[in-house]
């Protein structure tokens, strides 16, 4: 577990180097909300000293809705009557000037997240912890950065089939309707469709690390493939879904040719392996994200690649 200290003073951060403990991080005052935008599973302790009491409570409503986090109250200089107003407002730790004087211990730190843990769905260490979400929408995702997506992959089957039926001009037709089906259904949960090779294609979507739109819709495209016609071709086949959470380099549609993102290579990998057609599968990382009320629905499929793999039960 990380632990962040927000503070400009010296003698806070030799308190908290005197522990031993790491990994520890350092940041000023100013950099809170920018840094914690890329930090999940992390304890941020905050040197009241500095702040005014707006700032404060300002400060304690936000961590308050992070799951992922947790804050805690530096008070070095005393000026705090009832620490106890913090742990009621959320804070899981209190440090004041004698506990500072002295220097923090290791087992001091380790209680805190002994008594305050945070679910593990909430802590993904499956990719660099420095790579900031992507956010709640697309607001602020800049081309050329690198950010945590959530990403689906969707893609046709069997389509040697449907070219003998439909000739090469048909089956691009049917591949066309069939990508703009996709699009239609991922514009509703900020999906975009990012690239698209052959008979399937990557979308990504904005992640927070509390809402997973790709999920929701991966299960509504899954739920409604057949209930839904999204060709005008009598001709039927079926489409896999898969789901990763990971990060890439942002690039508009068309320009991401030169990219080398680890965690598409895996979602490739994890959507295009035999025996997957007409499923909806997942990695590891993308169940330790969702809800767990969505669990039941999961089953377990075989290890690849040394990742585990989770499926929807069939349910159409």
């Amino acid at each position: 577990m990380k632990y962040l200290i927000f503070t400009e003073r010296e003698t806070i951060k030799a308190s908290f180097r005197h522990s031993g403990y790491l990994p520890l991080g350092f940041h000023g005052l100013s950099e809170i909300r920018e840094v914690c935008k890329g930090i999940r599973g992390a304890i941020i302790y905050v040197d009241r000293d500095s702040l005014s009491n707006e700032e404060l409570e300002q400060h304690l409503s936000y961590f308050n809705n992070r799951a992922d986090l947790r804050i805690a109250i530096i008070d070095g200089k005393d000026i705090t009557n009832d620490p106890a107003e913090y742990f009621q407002n959320g804070a899981v730790d209190y440090i004041g000037p004698a506990l500072l004087k002295e220097g923090l211990s290791r087992q001091r730190l380790e209680k805190v997240q002994r008594f305050n843990p945070i679910e593990r769905r909430f802590i993904n260490e499956g990719f660099d912890s420095s790579v900031p979400y992507s956010g709640r929408n697309w607001d602020s995702v800049k081309e050329g950065e690198e950010y945590v997506f959530s990403m689906l992959y969707a893609g046709l089957d069997d389509m040697g089939r449907i070219r003998e039926h439909l000739g090469q001009e048909g089956a691009e037709r049917f591949n066309l309707e069939f990508r703009n089906w996709m699009d239609h259904h991922m514009d509703a949960w900020y999906g975009y469709r990012w690239l698209w090779n052959g008979w399937g294609g990557v979308y990504l979507f904005p992640f927070d690390g509390q809402n997973f739109y790709a999920m929701e819709a991966a299960m509504e495209c899954y739920l409604n493939r057949k209930i839904n016609k999204f060709s005008n071709y009598e001709i039927k086949t079926t489409f896999r879904l898969a789901l990763h959470l990971g990060s890439t380099i942002f690039l508009k549609r068309g320009e991401t040719g030169s990219i080398v993102s680890d965690s598409i290579n895996s979602l490739f990998h994890i959507a295009c392996r035999d025996g997957s057609e007409d499923e909806l599968v997942l990695s590891e990382e993308v169940r330790a994200q969702i809800p767990p009320t969505l669990h039941p629905y999961l089953e377990k499929g075989v290890e690849f690649e040394g990742r585990k793999i989770y499926r929807l039960k069939s349910c159409l």
